[in-house]
């Protein structure tokens, strides 16, 4: 286990830092696409990578620390299912729907049929 991990861990680790960068270009994506997404929705999600961001480099630098015989400091699934959340986070936000104009908050009057005539009601 310890010999795959340590075989797994520099290409895991350098495409999930990757992969949280293209999440921020994601947010500045959805910034200009969906502008009905609030500011505090978006910085949720920059909240959640740069949070994912900097337990990454914590655990990087706590594996620099243990031995090889030892066990590692963090499993190449702890970043897959931290990775998981901020998809999740992400995918929320990028699939909301554009809210219904209302048009100066009136409704539309329901237009009767050219048959029946108001003076019959």
């Amino acid at each position: 286990m310890r010999k795959d991990e340590y075989n797994l861990r520099d290409d895991a680790v350098s495409s999930t830092k990757s992969r949280l960068e293209n999440y921020l270009d994601k947010v500045e994506e959805l910034k200009k696409k969906k502008s009905w997404i609030t500011d505090v929705e978006r910085q949720d999600l920059i909240d959640r990578i740069n949070e994912t961001l900097t337990w990454l480099e914590e655990q990087v630098e706590k594996q620099k620390e243990v031995a090889l015989d030892e066990d590692p400091a963090f499993r190449v699934a702890d970043l897959d299912s931290k990775l998981k959340r901020v998809d999740a986070l992400y995918q929320r936000l990028s699939n909301m729907p554009k809210p219904k104009d209302t048009k100066d908050g009136k409704k539309k009057k329901k237009k009767l049929p050219k048959n029946i005539k108001i003076e019959n009601m």
